[in-house]
């Protein structure tokens, strides 16, 4: 009998020390140390993932190219810029808000990969054309050439877009406003007009710019009867040479020698 009192007395204790222990796993005697050794756990990263590269030549790129295109090349640049459009119509300026910060630029030959239907602005040394990007489709755009031939009549000619055509002139307007707010036309318009810098900045309203240009006898846009709005897009010396470009309307203008003397010709196409 006595022993199997001193069993049951030593299971009897051994539950209450149980008992105690977890009593005092992350009560208030061990505080937050008391919780934090009870439940924190070790995690070992155990996962593997390869990605393979995408295709270089895939579907959704933009990519811009030249034919015979030297860096030493007179009126070239190297890069080409895309700025992206939601709602692009030539005889409004609608563009997303949200949208309308995002422009990246590449060397020419390199691709900007985009993805879905989309509606863009390219940009090369100042020239524009807008495009329409198709999903699962590449958008190539080939520059087109003004050729200039040598003359010993001039000292040098530049090429300027056409303003006087009225969607080269609302391309010009809309894009700028679209890609670069401390552009030309900023400049132009809130430092010259103060009045009109608002709607210029909220929406790209063009109206009241529009209604102050002057075309002059020199194919130049003149605005508020004062200055010259010109948008070069590269130049030639006597030598002559290549101006290239992207799709659209062009003037070129003609400095003679030894004199203050220019012509214009405007209403150049490249397509």
């Amino acid at each position: 009998m006595k022993t199997r009192i001193l069993i049951l007395s030593l299971v009897m204790s051994s539950l209450f020390t149980h008992a105690q222990a977890q009593s005092r796993v992350g009560s208030g005697d061990q505080g937050i140390h008391g919780l934090l050794a009870a439940t924190t756990r070790q995690i070992v990263p155990g996962s593997e993932v390869s990605v393979g590269v995408p295709d270089a030549n895939g579907n959704e790129r933009i990519l811009v190219t030249a034919d015979g295109l030297s860096k030493s090349a007179q009126g070239s640049e190297k890069q080409y810029c895309v700025s992206l459009i939601e709602k692009a119509e030539y005889g409004k300026a609608d563009f997303s808000s949200n949208n309308s910060n995002y422009r990246i630029c590449a060397n020419l030959g390199t691709a900007i990969y985009v993805k879905g239907d989309l509606k863009v602005a390219i940009q090369y040394s100042f020239s524009i054309a807008y495009f329409e990007k198709k999903s699962n489709e590449a958008l190539v755009v080939k520059l087109s050439k003004i050729q200039i031939p040598q003359n010993d009549k001039i000292s040098y000619a530049t090429v300027s877009l056409d303003l006087t055509n009225t969607e080269e002139l609302n391309k010009y307007l809309y894009t700028a406003w679209l890609s670069d707010r401390e552009s030309r036309i900023e400049m132009y318009v809130c430092n010259r007009a103060p009045g009109l810098c608002g709607a210029y900045r909220r929406n790209g309203d063009f109206t009241e710019v529009k209604n102050n240009l002057v075309t002059l006898p020199d194919q130049n846009l003149q605005y508020y009867g004062r200055y010259l709005i010109e948008v070069i897009v590269g130049g030639v010396d006597s030598n002559g040479g290549t101006v290239y470009a992207l799709p659209g309307v062009y003037k070129i203008k003609w400095f003679y020698k030894e004199s203050n003397a220019y012509q214009v010709t405007t209403g150049i196409v490249l397509k």
